[in-house]
């Protein structure tokens, strides 16, 4: 599994926000001593690293001419390794991380107290808001659910007295969106201290010009959205990356393009249970650099010319296997279900006789995988893809984006008939595939794969998800490699102490997250069911958890779960807060056509099983059922989640 089953989902629930008391109830007429002043110096932050905060940060006012990040004397250690991924983060995509926290910087310390809960935090007399104001956006005025914090001390990272405010992993922003996150006058310094706006931002609030004047249109819009101007104490705008945008582009490449054919079929010795016959497709690799990508950082980088066509296209033969059940196909073709397999697996994992494609194989599927991207015989030697994370995350992020290709182009030679197993391989008559219906399931790594493909791929209808998940920063704080805290591993990079990495640290929101966002699944998952891209449907959806799973963290799969919109079925073994504050009720089975979208009901939902770890489908019989109905009823016309 990689980081999310690459490295995912934030410890969110990290205690590092104290109780605090009713908003509404917050004092804010009371005044003991100097204000507590915000800063807001936009010349003096771009000085050197000390003043680096001394301007809120992300800003739509700190891009570089394209958009992208400016990290300009973002304050680090002198790792070399840190140097070239803020260079990355500079020149890859516009705009910010959906995942990012937002910092503010002040001459004192802040009451936590007067900080609002992240059930508090949505609501319009919130002390501090973190506020959708992307105009004509259906979305326009909503409030994302906050962890706020805040950290006195300076460090290497960190500037004096720095609020940090992040969105519960699952539930927070929208790709492409405007946001503007506030902090009003509810806020308190210690022994109950006013704060104070900076004169400069001050003055705003009746006219700004020059750089600034993009703040009237901010001010405008909160007002639009409930927030007088007079209440705010500091504010910034910015606008986030549209990170699934890269992969549009990628599947319209491969679709404009011929695909390469499907040879060297063979069958396979195989279990009672099932036919098995291999064979190689071609697909499409954009990996830059040279294989295994190993060194130096940022080696294998997809890479895009100035209109934003994708660059070092090459052709690639990749093995597949396909299973197929024993008994006579349907008039139209056996349906055929792609398998993503996890990390260390091959084209041969789902097809053993207690595996998917076995188990499939009973209810009259066919099953095809194959060896995903830097896996199988696709590299020269085994490569330690999840100790490949440490010295270079690019390669790993490019292979789940590379993996999710091929399955596209799977899905296009079966619509064409290429993957049909010719009669000479058989021995008897063709064996044909239903060119109208797709179908997924994917363990681990494959799920993680499935967390881009179902925001991208049009074909699927219906999908099963075995332990994914979604949120780099989770999986950073709740995953261990070889033994070792993910935390610690990359804090000894930072050169920081493993226990001052946080999910608002600097270095993890605004370079680690940004790397990675073109492959977390939060940043698609809401692609899925509420919000397709046009000329996409919704997908039938259903995952399973095992509540001590270890690779792919509990949290990381609630978050996904959250994110796409997927309540719990019952029982409940264990929730989180974005399962809480997504307002999704959870449901008793049998499940179907639960969820309203704007094109219909469909069926959706997360199952989790108590005491079971990451195999929970392979070691429980009861969730390899579910699994198995699920397809089952999906072929009569809708699936069910069974009881």
């Amino acid at each position: 599994m990689l980081f999310c089953t690459f490295l995912p989902a934030i410890g969110c629930d990290d205690g590092a926000i104290a109780p605090s008391p009713d908003q509404s109830e917050v004092a804010v007429d009371v005044f003991d001593g100097v204000p507590v002043t915000s800063f807001f110096e936009l010349e003096a932050c771009r000085a050197g690293k000390d003043t680096f905060y001394d301007f809120p940060f992300p800003s739509e006012l700190r891009t570089h001419e394209g958009g992208q990040p400016d990290l300009t004397h973002f304050p680090a250690s002198s790792s070399s390794l840190v140097r070239d991924a803020v260079q990355i983060v500079e020149t890859e995509r516009a705009g910010f991380s959906a995942s990012t926290a937002i910092y503010f910087r002040f001459d004192d310390v802040l009451d936590v107290a007067t900080f609002p809960t992240p059930a508090e935090s949505t609501g319009a007399e919130a002390s501090i808001q973190l506020v959708d104001i992307t105009e004509g956006a259906a979305s326009f005025g909503s409030r994302i659910p906050i962890y706020a914090t805040f950290r006195e001390a300076k460090s290497t990272f960190w500037r004096s007295n720095m609020l940090a405010i992040r969105g519960v992993p699952g539930l927070s922003m929208l790709q492409g969106h405007r946001y503007a996150a506030v902090v009003t006058r509810k806020v308190r310094g210690s022994n109950n201290r006013p704060l104070a706006p900076s004169a400069l931002f001050e003055s705003l609030k009746g006219e700004a010009s020059g750089e600034l004047a993009s703040y009237v249109g901010v001010f405008a819009a909160l007002q639009a959205a409930g927030v007088e101007a007079a209440d705010v104490i500091v504010a910034t705008a910015f606008t986030t990356s549209d990170s699934p945008g890269e992969m549009d582009r990628l599947r319209s490449y491969l679709e404009a393009h011929p695909v390469g054919p499907v040879s060297n079929w063979k069958k396979e010795d195989s279990p009672a249970t099932h036919d098995l016959y291999s064979a190689t497709f071609t697909t499409t690799e954009f990996f830059s650099g040279t294989s295994p990508y190993t060194s130096p950082f940022g080696a294998g980088q997809f890479e895009f010319d100035g209109a934003g066509a994708p660059l070092n296209a090459k052709s690639a033969e990749v093995r597949l296997a396909i299973t197929v059940p024993t008994g006579a196909a349907p008039a139209g073709g056996f349906p055929l279900v792609v398998y993503g397999h996890g990390t260390g697996g091959d084209c041969m994992t789902h097809t053993g006789s207690n595996d998917e494609g076995a188990w499939l194989a009973s209810v009259g599927l066919a099953t095809v995988g194959f060896d995903a991207a830097l896996q199988g015989t696709r590299v020269s030697m085994p490569i330690d893809v999840e100790g490949l994370l440490a010295s270079n995350p690019i390669a790993v992020r490019e292979s789940v984006r590379q993996t999710t290709l091929d399955m596209m182009v799977l899905y296009r030679l079966l619509r064409e008939g290429s993957l049909d197993v010719p009669g000479a391989v058989t021995g008897g008559h063709t064996i044909a595939f239903d060119k109208g219906r797709g179908f997924y399931m994917g363990h681990s790594q494959g799920s993680q794969e499935a967390g881009l493909l179902l925001g991208i791929e049009p074909f699927i209808e219906s999908a099963f998800l075995s332990a994914g998940g979604g949120g780099t920063m989770i999986a950073i704080l709740e995953r261990e490699l070889n033994g070792q805290p993910i935390a610690c591993i990359i804090s000894l990079v930072l050169g920081i102490d493993c226990e001052n990495f946080s999910a608002e640290h600097p270095a993890g929101t605004l370079v680690i997250q940004p790397l990675m966002d073109p492959a977390d699944p939060l940043n698609y998952a809401s692609r899925f069911m509420q919000s397709p891209p046009p000329g996409m449907k919704p997908k039938h959806i259903a995952m399973s958890e095992g509540t001590k799973d270890v690779y792919t963290p509990p949290l990381s799969q609630e978050a996904l779960a959250a994110a796409i919109g997927l309540p719990i079925v019952e029982p409940v073994a264990r929730t989180s807060d974005a399962i809480e504050l997504s307002g999704l009720a959870s449901v008793s089975a049998p499940v179907s056509r639960n969820i309203s979208t704007p094109q219909g009901l469909f069926t959706g939902g997360l199952m989790q099983w108590p005491g079971e770890g990451h195999f929970a489908i392979y070691d429980n019989s009861d969730a390899r059922r579910r699994y198995i109905d699920f397809f089952r009823t999906a072929l009569e016309g809708t699936p069910v989640l069974a009881p």
